[in-house]
């Protein structure tokens, strides 16, 4: 029975112990792991049942959600007492890992038992080398059934656990890749693992089986050290892909239209047209000569007639003959007054204003 434990700084604030295919966690009373908090959206996450255990699925991008440290927002395979973190709070998922069955080895050939009691081995169809990654060197051969690669060791046939280096390679997934052997086809079908399964440098799409034949090289992508599988197949010419559903294909074209020989074309032509040059201008048509303009005439200009010239009322001005002292007509009498005249009343009217200074001091 699955377990959820949510805590935040150490404190346990809710404890959900329930079998489901979908447990939602938000800020809405409505769903089973309730977190009363504004920063959590209504619906925040979803713990999807798997073949493999339980997933995290974000339904809102916001807050960030981290798994194992890291932050994903995408659906995210979890492991036994993985921890999901979240705006402070942890959601601890505790679960056990469902123990598939595995497939019975084939009785090898016994020939001192008895003929009537006696298991005849099955031929395997070829072999599975690995040339690449931690488990360099390793083979196994091609039987009908499935053959299953992943990281956990009690679902998988191939356990991919550890790179070369000792340390848990969680890039792999836990079912990340199968090969499927069917009578005398060998397919290779990737199990929506994180890395992805490549088959000859291309990707294969998940849950979709791609047809292998004798020299194919399938990778199992790892963001530490992938794995490469040699397929090796006895009498590789003798297995023939089934054919794909569908319409039956259409007749070659041979079947349908004429042999060019018999088609309705024109002849080819003899020799090449010539090219197209244009035809010559014709010369522009001569020009009419033009009169010649005429002279203006000379404008004709009216004569002003002489205006008689009046008498000016101007009065004469005043001069001064070389005697400065005579006044002629019109002179007024301080205009005739010589300069050394105002600087006497100008000295006169300063001293009298001293002396009146003084006097009233």
């Amino acid at each position: 029975m699955p377990k959820f434990i949510v805590t935040k700084a150490g404190q346990v604030l809710q404890t959900l112990t329930r079998e489901g295919e979908r447990i939602e966690l938000g800020a809405a009373r409505t769903c089973p792991l309730f977190i009363d908090d504004l920063l959590i959206s209504l619906h925040q996450m979803a713990f999807v049942k798997s073949p493999e255990g339980y997933r995290v699925e974000p339904i809102s991008r916001t807050p960030v959600m981290r798994v194992r440290g890291r932050a994903v927002d995408a659906p995210t395979e979890l492991d036994p007492g993985d921890t999901v973190e979240i705006e402070g709070y942890k959601i601890q998922v505790e679960f056990e890992l469902t123990t598939m069955p595995l497939p019975p080895e084939p009785i090898p050939l016994d020939a001192g038992t008895d003929p009537a009691k006696t298991v005849f081995q099955i031929k395997p169809l070829g072999q599975l080398t690995i040339t690449a990654g931690p488990l360099k060197g390793m083979s196994r051969p091609l039987l009908p059934g499935e053959i299953r690669i992943g990281r956990d060791q009690t679902q998988n046939e191939i356990v991919i656990r550890s790179d070369t280096k000792g340390e848990v390679d969680k890039s792999i997934s836990r079912r990340h890749a199968s090969i499927h052997v069917e009578g005398s086809n060998v397919y290779v079908e990737d199990q929506k693992s994180v890395a992805g399964t490549f088959v000859n440098g291309r990707q294969a799409a998940a849950n979709q089986r791609v047809l292998l034949k004798s020299g194919d090289q399938v990778e199992i992508r790892s963001a530490k050290e992938s794995t490469i599988i040699l397929v090796e197949m006895l009498g590789a010419g003798t297995h023939v892909a089934p054919p794909l559903p569908g319409p039956a294909p259409l007749p070659p074209l041979s079947d349908v239209l004429p042999p060019l020989s018999q088609s309705p074309l024109p002849p080819p032509l003899s020799s090449a047209p010539p090219p197209l040059t244009p035809p010559p201008l014709a010369p522009p048509p001569p020009r009419a000569p033009q009169p010649a303009w005429p002279t203006p005439p000379e404008p004709v200009r009216e004569v002003q007639p002489e205006r008689s010239e009046r008498p000016s009322r101007v009065r004469p001005r005043a001069t001064f003959d070389d005697n400065p002292f005579q006044q002629v007509e019109d002179v007024h009498w301080y205009s005739a007054l010589p300069s050394w005249t105002w600087f006497a009343v100008g000295a006169g009217v300063i001293i009298l204003i001293v002396s009146l200074l003084l006097i009233c001091r």
